[in-house]
């Protein structure tokens, strides 16, 4: 894995998925972070540097597992993941400090491996191909925007 420390999340002005950095913008009362701004870099100008910044939504953030998969995009947590090309074995990505895992998604693999997470196996950008992320089909999770 990477040392690579880099996010992404969903931009509140338009949905845009943007990558970079991870900075926090304010909290409130509860301490909770209310906004997550993701800084990206723009340009490089002689030896200065510019970076714009866009308010993302915090529950779209996601890190840089410092793995591709097969098809060599980056592996975010939050994206789904297929491991056979028979359509089973889809799993979340998600962060278990101190490692990230996957989250089976398939009820066979379940019963088979007798349990619901795993480490990210050291062949993963080999076999895993990217299908989705949680964001944008949450019924894949069983779950709705709505």
């Amino acid at each position: 894995m990477s040392n690579t420390y880099k996010f992404r999340g969903r931009r509140l002005d338009n949905q845009e998925w943007v990558f970079g950095y991870l900075c926090r913008k304010y909290r409130n009362v509860s301490g909770k972070s209310e906004w997550i701004l993701c800084i990206q870099q723009e340009e490089t100008l002689g030896n200065v540097t510019s970076y714009v910044m866009y308010e993302v939504d915090s529950e779209t953030v996601g890190q840089f597992t410092g793995l591709c998969d097969k098809n060599g995009k980056e592996i975010y947590e939050g994206n789904i993941v297929q491991l056979c090309d028979s359509g089973f074995m889809k799993a979340e990505i998600f962060y278990d400090a101190p490692s990230f895992k996957f989250k089976w998604l398939d009820e066979y693999v379940i019963i088979v491996r007798k349990r619901n997470t795993d480490e990210m196996f050291p062949n993963t950008p080999i076999v895993a191909e990217i299908i989705d992320n949680i964001h944008s089909n949450p019924e894949l999770l069983g779950k709705s925007d709505a």
